[in-house]
């Protein structure tokens, strides 16, 4: 690696939300309190290493940082609490809750194409029917069955009555 490059943060496409984000950073305080409270014991106590959830260690290694030391720690932090804060966040809603796997691969999408650092936050609507709304800070898009289906009410009353008749 060149010496004037930094390494580029990644963030994995298992973190998904702003919630995602809070609960890396309660994770990370917890480890943090515990090695505060391994420097205040005396020598021989017996201390309860804390566990680290499999989206912190995916984050880990992707970034390859360890949470041993405590310069990587600050520096995690630090990304992280910046990425709850100014992250560019969209919203999007669908009728049914979505599985993790399609989610991961809707963001894997918005991070190539749109920012490295995207989050969504998802919400539902069970009266749109199929399709979802997205919503930024600019824009609504309205791709839902509902939407779809009003705007061509023509079409759909011309077919229905084409149909009833013999």
């Amino acid at each position: 690696m060149e010496p004037n490059k930094a390494k580029q943060f990644t963030l994995p496409f298992n973190i998904i939300s702003l919630h995602d984000v809070s609960k890396l950073i309660n994770e990370l305080d917890n480890i943090d309190n515990f090695f505060l409270q391994v420097q205040a014991r005396r020598s021989g106590e017996n201390m309860n290493l804390p566990q680290t959830s499999a989206t912190m260690e995916n984050l880990l290694q992707q970034n390859q940082l360890n949470l041993l030391k405590a310069e990587d720690r600050e520096k995690l932090k630090y990304i992280l609490q910046t990425l709850r804060n100014k992250a560019p966040i969209v919203h999007m809603s669908f009728s049914a809750d979505p599985d993790r796997v399609f989610m991961e691969k809707i963001i894997a999408w918005f991070r190539s194409s749109v920012h490295p650092m995207m989050l969504l936050q998802v919400g539902l609507q069970p009266n749109i029917g199929a399709g979802f709304t997205l919503r930024t800070p600019n824009h609504f898009f309205d791709f839902s069955l509902r939407q779809h289906l009003l705007k061509h009410t023509d079409l759909l009353i011309k077919e229905l009555t084409q149909g009833v008749k013999l």
